[in-house]
């Protein structure tokens, strides 16, 4: 009888400190729906050994939007949607007012994503003068799952909630908010 994948999970990742293997990662996505609050349980386990209790607030903003060819099925620019997205490319100035917005919130990390299946020439040209336009902005360029992190805002192609919201529902949760690391 071979070992528990949770209790292998534990032994590997918690008392190890090694991530699990492609067949590893299987054997948990196929566990029954009722150990699925011992996975949860072992999950914010990890986080809280390896993360600790502070949770990244993140803003997110597309540097090209719409048209990918990937199947991500949470995305509305997959090209398996037929979502009103149309192509798109954000200029720089409209990226540094996105990575300001982002830290008027309280926000410590602001991440730049693109819908492509791989990135071109046009497209690192463009992430390369967006980071230097951004400078030194002071960001880094259900949470009892391990999730350390969470978006504000809005996202790439649909409105979320507002920030303040998610703040607060941190606060509720009592889940400390990493704390900015300097100042746009």
């Amino acid at each position: 009888m071979t070992d528990d994948i949770l209790d292998e999970a534990r032994r590997q990742v918690l008392d190890g400190g090694a991530g699990l293997g492609t067949g590893q990662v299987l054997r948990c996505l196929r566990l029954p729906g009722d150990r699925l609050d011992e996975a949860l349980s072992l999950a914010h386990a990890v986080r809280m050994r390896w993360c600790g209790p502070e949770v990244e607030v993140e803003g997110i903003v597309s540097v090209k939007t719409g048209g990918c060819p990937e199947d991500c099925h949470f995305c509305s620019q997959s090209g398996k949607f037929a979502s009103p997205v149309r192509p798109v490319w954000l200029d720089i100035g409209e990226l540094v007012a996105a990575a300001k917005a982002t830290a008027a919130t309280g926000a410590s990390e602001f991440c730049i994503v693109a819908a492509v299946r791989g990135p071109d020439e046009k497209l690192m040209s463009q992430v390369s003068a967006a980071v230097r336009a951004l400078g030194d902005l002071g960001t880094e360029a259900g949470m009892l799952g391990g999730i350390n992190a969470i978006i504000v805002g809005n996202y790439l192609t649909t409105l979320g909630r507002p920030a303040r919201a998610d703040l607060e529902m941190l606060s509720r949760l009592r889940m400390p908010v990493k704390a900015l690391s300097g100042t746009f």
